[in-house]
């Protein structure tokens, strides 16, 4: 799989961007980067702000638009704010439909970087609303990434060897060891290793243009070769977390730009019938899947019998990268779990019935709610109908199409008469929620379980979500929807 191009730009240059598509059917007024960085980008009816990390390279930026026809349109040269945001001010653009461009640099003047550019990422503005249009592939990644199991039985297994992936060899096991023995949290780890492939890995060019055979993409060739195409990338990924205890997958599917750097989502890659043409990772940890290409985060290039110098990890742009953006150069290919076992019942955990006793504003509620892993879990619907009619009432809607869970702020919560149903006081076995989250239209990571048909999330994560002010006071749980989260 060849890498993702960079392209630059001199500071008083006029930029030629390749054209990429990104047809979408799906709008949102917001989009995040990744679920651990704080990159947004958030669409208000006159402006798009930008929220940005605090890393030197987003210092300056040269952000415009783009339309159908390639024209530039509203160019904007500014800097990062010490709140870091950077807002874009759209008074004056016509309606229409536009691509966003966005170049940065770590100082005022010389080569501007591409971030994000081509058409890639879709703005539409209207008399009303400015949004953006997800790439035609989201709702198919949605629906497959969501679909997939996280119990005891695939999480051993995807602890183990498998063809390809020899996480058992010494020398991986070496490896693995040494790149993660001071890194603490299995989040970082992985983020380690990623970094150690990026760096000591170079993507060899040759086999892409079929200068030299296919070979071998094991992960020990990989290690042994320092080169490899995707699958060797992948493969290596694959073994060297699994031999730190990380489970971890190797995804196939189709991504844009592999050997034309000018292509563009068709229905027909859209749809997933062309043959896979790429391969990543997901692993997992902190209860959720992540994705991860390192293919794509590296400029290290073999080509030609000979090393590039002075290259290796880009950044961490692929790295636990969200769904809506993954899915502009993405799409995973639907494969199946269903020959791998399932968990035993004595393996599961086990929900425990409890009651405990809320104040919201003042007033004494009592939840059924269920002990997990020694912390307490509460039915969405009760949370939901206890602060309706407040400032923070919020609602919920289930999408049956892509299993997705849609939290929505400011709106009034419809009960259904399931609300604050005493239970039956007995154990259950409670499945991690495989549904996607999302609130007000970006995707949010809340660890949840489902317990017969109602989800149970913990009341600190909604509380941190809606900004509620939640603590406990004299053993007692307080609510005040009037005050903001405090940590």
């Amino acid at each position: 799989m060849k890498k993702r191009m960079t392209a630059l730009l001199l500071a008083i240059a006029i930029i030629v961007c390749i054209p990429l598509n990104a047809f979408a059917a799906v709008a949102t007024p917001s989009l995040k980067f990744s679920h651990t960085s704080t990159f947004s980008i958030s669409a208000s009816p006159n402006s798009l702000i930008f929220t940005l990390p605090s890393s030197s390279e987003f210092a300056y930026l040269r952000i415009s638009l783009e339309d159908e026809r390639g024209d530039e349109h509203n160019l904007l040269w500014t800097q990062r704010q010490q709140d870091s945001t950077a807002v874009y001010s759209l008074d004056g653009v016509r309606n229409g439909t536009y691509y966003l461009q966005l170049y940065t640099l770590h100082t005022q003047y010389g080569n501007y970087v591409s971030y994000l550019y081509g058409r890639a990422f879709k703005v539409v503005v209207t008399n009303t609303s400015v949004y953006f249009e997800l790439a035609p592939t989201y709702e198919n990644n949605v629906r497959r990434y969501g679909s997939k199991r996280s119990d005891s039985g695939v999480l051993s297994y995807y602890l183990k060897p498998s063809e390809g992936v020899q996480s058992d060899n010494i020398g991986i096991i070496t490896l693995a060891e040494r790149i993660t023995s001071t890194v603490k949290g299995d989040f970082e780890r992985a983020r380690a290793i990623h970094d150690w492939v990026c760096d000591n890995i170079w993507y060899d060019e040759d086999v892409l243009s079929k200068r030299v055979p296919y070979g071998e993409q094991s992960a020990l060739s990989t290690f042994n070769s320092k080169r490899g195409v995707c699958l060797g990338y992948a493969n290596l990924t694959a073994a060297l977390m699994r031999a730190a205890g990380i489970p971890t997958k190797v995804v196939f599917g189709y991504a844009l730009w592999v050997e034309d750097e000018t292509e563009e989502w068709t229905a027909e890659s859209a749809a997933g019938k062309l043959n896979a043409n790429h391969a990543w990772n997901e692993f997992y940890v902190n209860g959720r899947w992540v994705i991860t290409d390192t293919t794509w985060n590296t400029d290290n290039s073999y080509s030609l019998g000979e090393f590039s110098r002075d290259t290796g990890l880009i950044n961490h742009y692929y790295f636990d990268i969200t769904l809506e953006v993954f899915s502009v150069d993405h799409l995973i290919y639907e494969y199946s779990e269903d020959d791998i076992p399932k968990e035993s019942v004595s393996e599961a955990t086990s929900a425990v019935p409890t009651r405990n006793k809320v104040m919201i504003n003042d007033r004494e509620i009592v939840f059924d709610c269920y002990n997990i892993a020694d912390e307490n879990y509460f039915k969405l619907r009760d949370i939901m109908w206890a602060i309706n009619g407040t400032s923070k009432q919020f609602n919920a809607l289930y999408d049956t199409g892509t299993r997705a869970i849609s939290l929505l702020s400011q709106t009034p919560y419809v009960p259904d008469g399931s609300e604050m149903k005493s239970g039956d006081g007995k154990i259950k076995t409670p499945v991690p929620t495989s549904s996607l989250i999302f609130k007000d239209g970006s995707e949010v990571i809340i660890k949840a379980y489902l317990i017969g048909d109602n989800n149970y999330f913990r009341l600190r994560d909604i509380a941190i979500a809606f900004n509620i002010f939640v603590d406990l006071i004299d053993n007692v749980i307080v609510v005040d929807t009037s005050r903001d989260y405090y940590r």
